[in-house]
């Protein structure tokens, strides 16, 4: 049994009391000692608040640019007769856009990559959208500052592709600059970026936003795409027959001057059955062709801009007050706990001797 238990009642109030008053005289030999020592406290967060208020203070201003679109689901659905008649050809009539999908495209490495080897003009001066990420936030290799010279990954050496990658990892890194959301009730998407300059964080984004809706379109309808083309080329290919039927005809009636032989009249007959039976194709793929381009046209995908960023932007600067009161704050409560901290080891050291 415990052996509080043991004790009589009125020995047990009489321990809980003298533990309670063990604690309270505790605290105050504590506020004893810190009061006693309120100069080594208050300096050290003096210090810290000063070092953190300046460090804000400094710091480079920096500008977020955000670009809030949707998609048109709509118009991507597709109508019961064009999925008919894609679906003759094994292609179906597609289903609800996946925005999920469309915000991990616009951090792809292939989206990212192919803004970041377009050139744009940033404070007058026109260069790859890479190198001026470069330039901003120093990025080096083996403390060498490395510039991309060439448009096209496959002609890089070694050190602009590890260069690039950084830069990449700079935008879509674990704590990257670019930034992606979706609101859950209305469907809109939003694409942050923030940036130490101004014009870097408008135009780079609204060329990303261009890239993810011709990439993203250009894929959701390949394969109308595909079908159309084809019964376009067939189209072309019965109509070049026709004609060609028709000038044979043509041709037979003018060298014969309505007299026909044998010959002649069979292979004038020929022609008129061939005729009528590329005729009939050629309604039937004509058909076809309209409605493949109405399905194709149903099928694209609308990605409209809602809110796009323009300047000038609000930058956005740490607060030097904040900081030096979290500095002060942190800096009190370090200088205290190694007050505390020195005492109890004295006392330690006291009880062993």
């Amino acid at each position: 049994m415990n052996n509080q238990e043991n004790l009589p009642k009125a020995n047990y109030d009489q321990l809980e009391e003298k533990t309670f008053m063990e604690l309270v005289i505790e605290i105050r030999d504590t506020f004893k000692v810190l009061l006693k020592n309120w100069v080594k406290i208050l300096i050290p967060g003096i210090l810290l608040a000063l070092v953190l208020g300046m460090w804000a203070f400094k710091s480079i201003p920096e500008y977020e640019a955000k670009l809030v679109f949707m998609v048109d689901d709509e118009k991507a659905s597709g109508f019961s007769t064009a999925s008919a008649i894609l679906g003759t050809f094994g292609i179906g009539s597609g289903g609800r856009t996946n925005q999920n999908k469309i915000l991990e495209i616009a951090k792809s490495q292939q989206i990212l990559f192919n803004v970041l080897l377009s050139k744009e003009t940033i404070d007058g001066k026109m260069d790859y959208f890479a190198n001026h990420f470069i330039e901003i936030y120093n990025i080096q290799l083996n403390d060498n500052k490395i510039i991309i010279k060439h448009g096209d990954i496959g002609e890089m050496n070694s050190e602009e592709r590890q260069v690039l990658k950084k830069v990449y990892a700079l935008l879509a890194g674990e704590k990257g600059i670019l930034s992606t959301g979706l609101n859950e009730d209305s469907g809109l998407m939003t694409i942050s970026l923030k940036t130490q300059n101004e014009s870097l964080s408008i135009q780079f984004l609204r060329k990303l936003f261009d890239d993810l809706s011709d990439f993203y379109i250009t894929r959701s309808i390949k394969k109308e795409a595909m079908v159309y083309k084809e019964l376009r080329n067939k189209t072309d290919s019965i109509y070049r027959v026709l004609n060609k039927q028709g000038y044979t005809k043509s041709q037979i009636n003018d060298q014969s001057l309505g007299l026909y032989l044998q010959t002649d009249q069979f292979q004038s007959e020929k022609l008129d059955r061939d005729s009528r039976v590329s005729l009939m194709m050629y309604g039937e793929v004509l058909k076809n062709m309209e409605v493949s381009r109405f399905a194709l046209s149903t099928k694209t995908p609308l990605i409209i801009p809602i809110d796009e960023p323009i300047a000038p932007l609000k930058p956005l600067k740490k607060s030097a007050l904040i900081f030096s009161f979290g500095g002060l704050m942190f800096g009190i409560l370090l200088a205290s706990f190694v007050i505390l901290f020195q005492r109890e080891y004295r006392k330690a050291n006291l009880r062993v001797t």
